[in-house]
């Protein structure tokens, strides 16, 4: 009994112990150019105006914060296209069907920028 009593003493001491965090802090975005909302999108531009689009859409536990480092690597040949989701960082939801909501909102802003996009996703 003494030697289990002590055993979980121990794990328990080790498990008080200060642990190295794995995370690590996005770079903070640069100031937007200028923003707009797209039906239920709202983006957020940046890098340089006239060049080919490039549009950032972040995965689905984050905004467009998480995409500090590529706005500053492709800014420089790119006009940049930040996306932020309804229903995420600080956006209202909206109402089901989520994906053809945001799709039919993504295609109507696409068409009318009138730019070639590349996509890519965090």
């Amino acid at each position: 009994m003494k030697l289990t009593i002590l055993a979980a003493l121990s794990a328990l001491s080790f498990s008080l112990l200060p642990m190295p965090a794995n995370a690590t802090v996005p770079p903070h975005l640069p100031a937007a150019q200028s923003s707009f909302d797209s039906g239920s999108l709202h983006a957020d531009v940046y890098g340089t105006p006239g060049k080919r689009a490039l549009i950032l859409i972040p995965g689905l536990d984050c905004g467009p914060w998480v995409w500090g480092n590529e706005v500053r690597r492709f800014g420089p040949s790119y006009t940049i296209y930040a996306l932020t989701l309804p229903g995420f960082d600080g956006r209202p939801n909206v109402a089901p069907p989520l994906f053809q909501t945001v799709s039919s909102d993504f295609g109507r802003s696409a068409n009318a920028s009138n730019n070639e996009a590349c996509r890519y996703r965090a």
